[in-house]
C-alpha cells in the first residue's frame, strides 16, 4: 500500500508540474496540453470498449435479445457545439454510440423484410468442456449486441458429426467452440469437411489460437473472434456478408 501511495504521489506532482509549466490550468488549456491528455486516455477506453474488455452493460455485454424497438422511432441525438472561442473543446462523445449502430441497422432490416433477416447464430460446442461453455457464452454475447439470434447451443462429441449436424442447421452463422488444443487437433478437419458442403453458412472460430490459426484460415475459418479484437469492426464486416447493410 505505501508503493501504491508513494507512486500516486510523485505521478500526481509529476502532473501538478506539468500543468504549471504551461501556466496553470488556464494556460495549459488554452495550449491544448489538457486536452490531448483527455484525448490520450479517451483512445484507451474506446479501444477496450470496442473489444468488450470495457462493459457497457446492456450495449456491448449483457444485450436485452427480448427488447423490442422501432429503429425508424429512434431520434438522433441532439448536439451542440460552442462557437468563438479561443480553445479548443473537447468533441462530443459517445462510448455506446457504435454498438448501438450496429443493433439498430439489424432491426432495419428485420423491420423491412421480417424476422427471417435476423442472423442466426449457432454455438457448435465440442472437447474441452469449461473452454468450450466459456467460447460459447462469449460468442453469445459478441454476436448478440448486434441484435442477432443465438439459437441453443450444439454439445458434440466427435468432429465430424457437429461438422454435419452445424451443416443441417438453420443457422446463418456457425461458431466452433472449444480450446486451443482442441482447435491444433481436429479444427482443420471439421472447417474442410464443413466448407466442402457449405453453401451460405458463416464459419467462425471463437478464439484465435496463433499455433494453428493459417492452417485454421486455409482449412475454411472465415472469422476469428476473441477480446483482443474491434468488435464493431467485425460485426460490420459480417453485416455487409450477410447484406444487412451494404458493403
Amino acid at each position: 500500500m505505501e508503493h501504491l501511495t508513494q507512486q500516486l504521489i510523485e505521478q500526481g506532482w509529476a502532473f501538478f508540474q506539468e500543468i504549471e509549466s504551461h501556466g496553470g490550468v488556464k494556460g495549459a488549456f488554452k495550449a491544448g496540453w489538457i486536452q490531448s491528455q483527455v484525448q490520450e486516455v479517451r483512445e484507451k477506453t474506446e479501444k477496450k470498449i470496442l473489444s468488450r474488455k470495457q462493459k457497457l452493460v446492456g450495449v456491448n455485454d449483457y444485450p436485452n435479445a427480448r427488447e423490442k424497438m422501432d429503429p425508424e422511432a429512434i431520434e438522433p441525438p441532439v448536439t451542440v457545439e460552442a462557437t468563438d472561442t479561443e480553445y479548443s473543446l473537447f468533441p462530443m462523445y459517445r462510448a455506446a454510440a457504435p454498438f448501438e449502430a450496429l443493433r439498430l441497422d439489424t432491426e432495419r432490416e428485420v423491420k423491412r423484410h421480417g424476422n427471417d433477416r435476423r442472423p442466426r447464430v449457432l454455438p457448435v460446442l465440442i472437447g474441452d468442456p469449461v473452454m468450450r461453455k466459456a467460447r460459447a457464452s462469449f460468442s453469445a454475447g459478441f454476436f448478440g449486441v448486434a441484435g442477432f439470434h443465438i439459437l441453443p447451443e450444439q454439445v458434440h462429441q466427435g468432429w465430424n458429426d457437429a461438422a454435419l449436424a452445424a451443416l443441417d442447421s438453420e443457422a446463418n452463422i456457425v461458431v466452433l467452440c472449444g480450446s486451443d488444443a482442441n482447435y491444433e487437433a481436429f479444427g482443420a478437419s471439421f472447417a474442410e469437411l464443413f466448407s466442402k458442403k457449405n453453401k451460405d453458412k458463416l464459419l467462425v472460430l471463437a478464439g484465435c489460437p496463433q499455433a494453428c490459426i493459417d492452417s485454421l484460415s486455409k482449412a475454411g475459418f472465415e472469422f476469428f473472434i476473441s477480446a483482443q479484437i474491434n468488435a464493431v469492426e467485425m460485426l460490420r464486416t459480417i453485416q455487409k456478408r450477410l447484406n444487412i447493410i451494404n458493403g
